[in-house]
C-alpha cells in the first residue's frame, strides 16, 4: 500500500478567516441580551440553534449572513419569565424537532421528595412561533441543579 505524506499539511489547513457571536448573525434579539449557543441541527438550509439562556429557537439560513432577516428567533425567548430553559441539545425526525432541558426540578412520585431530571419537549414549529407537543422526563436523576 502506497502512504500519503503530506509535508506541507499544517500550511495547508483551513484557517478561520472571521469569528462572529451567535448574537451577530440575528436582526432583532427580541429583548434578549445573552447568548449561550447550546448544540446545533441542520435541516435543509436552516440551521436550528438552541440556547440554555433562551426559551426561542433560532432558524439560521445558510450559509450565514450576519444581521440577515432570515435569521431569526422562533418563539418567545421569556416563554417561562421566572426561569431560563437550561436547553442543551436540539434534534429533529422529521418536521418534529426535539429539545433537551439539562435539569428540571420535579416531583415523579408522591412517596419521593422532588428530584432533577433532564425533561425532553416535543416541538411543532411554524414561522414565528412553536408548540410544545408533549414533555417526558428522562429516567436519570441527577443530584443538583447543577
Amino acid at each position: 500500500m502506497k502512504q500519503c505524506i503530506a509535508t506541507n499539511y499544517s500550511k495547508t489547513t483551513a484557517k478561520t478567516i472571521f469569528e462572529l457571536p451567535l448574537a451577530a448573525l440575528l436582526s432583532d434579539h427580541k429583548g434578549q441580551k445573552k447568548f449561550e449557543a447550546s448544540d446545533i441541527t441542520i435541516v435543509d438550509d436552516s440551521a436550528y440553534v438552541v440556547c440554555d439562556s433562551s426559551w426561542a429557537i433560532t432558524k439560521l439560513k445558510l450559509p450565514l449572513q450576519p444581521f440577515s432577516k432570515d435569521n431569526f428567533q422562533i418563539g418567545n425567548p421569556s416563554r417561562v419569565a421566572t426561569e431560563e430553559s437550561d436547553y442543551e441539545a436540539i434534534f429533529h425526525h422529521g418536521n418534529t424537532f426535539y429539545a433537551v432541558r439539562e435539569s428540571v426540578k420535579l416531583k415523579i412520585s408522591p412517596s419521593k421528595k422532588s428530584s432533577y431530571h433532564a425533561v425532553i419537549e416535543e416541538l411543532e414549529l411554524s414561522d414565528n412561533d412553536y408548540a410544545v407537543l408533549n414533555e417526558c422526563p428522562c429516567e436519570f436523576e441527577f443530584e443538583s441543579k447543577k
